[in-house]
Parts: C-alpha cells; sequence; structure tokens
C-alpha cells in the first residue's frame, strides 16, 4: 500500500509541474485527478486499520 502511495503523491508532483509550466483546464485536470487518488489511498488505508489506528487516540484509549 505505501508503494501505491508513494507512486500517486509521485504523480501529483508531475501533475502540479505541468500545471505550473502551462496551467491549462485539462493540466488542472490532471492535478485533481491525482490528488483524488492519494485522498482514496488514503481512505482505504484508514478504513483497514479502523478507528483505533491513530496514534494519537492510544494515550486516550489507555487513559479510559
Amino acid at each position: 500500500m505505501e508503494t501505491q502511495r508513494r507512486e500517486a503523491l509521485t504523480a501529483v508532483k508531475e501533475a502540479v509541474r505541468a500545471y505550473v509550466r502551462e496551467p491549462t483546464p485539462a493540466h488542472a485536470g490532471q492535478v485533481e485527478t491525482a490528488w483524488r487518488r492519494v485522498r482514496q489511498l488514503d481512505s482505504i488505508a484508514q478504513w483497514r486499520h479502523g478507528p483505533y489506528f491513530a496514534p494519537h487516540r492510544s494515550a486516550e484509549r489507555l487513559a479510559s
């Protein structure tokens, strides 16, 4: 999963660079599509780990 996310972030960087060089609606769409993929991967990873995966919540669970 981490490899896919890294590749997705690389695609975002490439899309943003293309948009900076030539800010067209097509390049803007590519940026949006690339970010959508990253968000999708993040939501899948969050779903797989469940609601108690977040490290900042471990202290909360221990305290209760």
